[in-house]
């Protein structure tokens, strides 16, 4: 998902003229790459800008080149290099993205040889649609500064939206426009944080879960909004739900009962995420703002034997929660391999294995990895609790396969890990999907 963020990133960059030729600062090359845009029933699209997205081996988009369609919807880009592309069309009022869950994404893959000349690439497109309402609160004031977002569930459950999402103006109201072809639903967030700004933020307070068009705040219970093309709706309104927020107090210790050296804390739930950071005296903590549901509590300490780590999960349900305790020990050390499943191993790609906590964080927090070495070994250590397994620095059309564990594999890719506890037994195996 974070690859398929950073390519509609590119292609939400302002449109470029026709391109005969690439700048000098992008690779030299004589390939070419012919097709045309149309409608799905067949019917030719003038003036859409094509964009030839070039990747490299990292899974970014490295280099643009574009054209504009003609009367004939055919399109033409010369002076391309050798490499792998993406092939992409964009015109106000049409869409190419498929957005069904499993199968999301925009444009065709075009591998290209040096000096090579690709013809028959041709793009459908299809009318795209408006959604419009406004955001309340349940007693009908409008709310400022919602974030509306269009959005689908993938089949792991997590949501994506589809777009950028809007923020409501003074009176509460959203416009979503060229939105692509397909089953939706709307959802509005807002965080009560936003007037506390400059405020002490009590302990307890009532906040605004995230909520789904017109009045529910689970996927399943939300009205869909179906964009079959060309629709416009102007009255997907959506009321706020209430979720109060509470606190949750405790202390990290060590495995004497007495307070570390430094103690840091970061927290995960499905609300909130974060960190604890500086410590009340005798290493207490308060984390306020956290939603009802599970809260993740991973510890850190400095000790003349080295970082030591703990983690703790407690179940907040309708009050705050007092006395947690966590204990921090050594970390569990965890090496492995990396293997594909019969492809050739891609060369020269940054490779390096996460073992993130399987809650939501921000990107400031996710983790750097640990590098996988020439002969595919890697080693990390310094971690505790429940974790997933991701791989990151793969070329593009390269995914994680599955991860077993003395020849078993891991459902999720998911393990748990003790303190002190070593794991010497990961394999990690990677697929080409070309």
């Amino acid at each position: 998902m974070r690859h398929l963020a950073i390519l509609l990133a590119c292609l939400v960059a302002p449109p470029l003229n026709a391109v005969q030729s690439p700048p000098a600062a992008r690779p030299p090359g004589d390939g070419r790459i012919t097709g045309r845009v149309l409608t799905s029933s067949g019917a030719p699209i003038e003036g859409v800008t094509v964009s030839t997205l070039h990747f490299t081996e990292q899974p970014r988009a490295e280099h643009r080149y574009t054209a504009t369609s003609g009367a004939d919807g055919g399109y033409q880009i010369d002076g391309l290099p050798a490499g792998t592309f993406r092939v992409v069309a964009r015109k106000l009022g049409y869409s190419g993205m498929t957005t069904h869950p499993g199968q999301i994404g925009e444009g065709v893959v075009v591998r290209l040889d040096a000096g090579a000349a690709m013809s028959g690439i041709d793009i459908v497109l299809r009318p795209t649609g408006t959604i419009a309402g406004r955001v309340r609160r349940p007693d009908g004031t409008p709310v400022a500064k919602a974030m509306v977002w269009v959005q689908i569930r993938q089949p792991d459950g997590k949501f994506l939206g589809v777009q950028a999402p809007f923020t409501t103006g003074q009176d509460g109201v959203y416009r979503l426009e060229n939105v692509p072809q397909g089953s939706y639903a709307i959802m509005a967030n807002y965080s009560a944080r936003h007037e506390m700004i400059g405020k002490a933020e009590p302990a307890e307070y009532e906040d605004w879960a995230r909520t789904f068009h017109p009045a529910a705040t689970t996927f399943e219970d939300a009205t869909p909004v179906e964009i079959r093309g060309g629709d416009s709706y102007t009255s997907i309104d959506i009321t706020l739900q209430p979720d109060p927020r509470f606190s949750v107090t405790g202390v990290v210790v060590d495995g004497q009962g007495q307070t570390p050296r430094n103690a840091k804390l970061q927290f995960g739930s499905a609300t909130l995420s974060g960190g604890a950071n500086p410590f009340m005296p005798d290493g207490q903590f308060m984390l306020r703002g956290i939603g009802n549901g599970p809260v993740h509590l991973l510890a850190s300490a400095d000790s003349d034997e080295g970082v030591l780590v703990g983690f703790a999960t407690v179940e907040v349900q309708g009050a705050s929660i007092s006395g947690a305790r966590i204990v921090v020990g050594k970390p569990a050390r965890v090496s492995g391999r990396l293997s594909t499943d019969g492809a050739a191993f891609p060369a020269d790609a940054r490779i390096r294995v996460v073992l993130a906590p399987p809650w939501p964080r921000s990107g400031a927090e996710e983790e750097d990895g640990s590098p996988v070495h020439a002969d595919g070994s890697f080693r990390t250590a310094g971690i505790i609790g429940p974790r997933v397994v991701r791989v990151s620095g793969l070329p593009p059309r390269w995914g994680l396969k599955e991860v077993r564990r003395a020849g078993r594999i891991l459902p999720d890719a998911q393990l748990t890990l003790a303190n002190g506890q070593r794991v010497d037994d990961l394999e990690v195996v990677i697929t080409s999907r070309n």
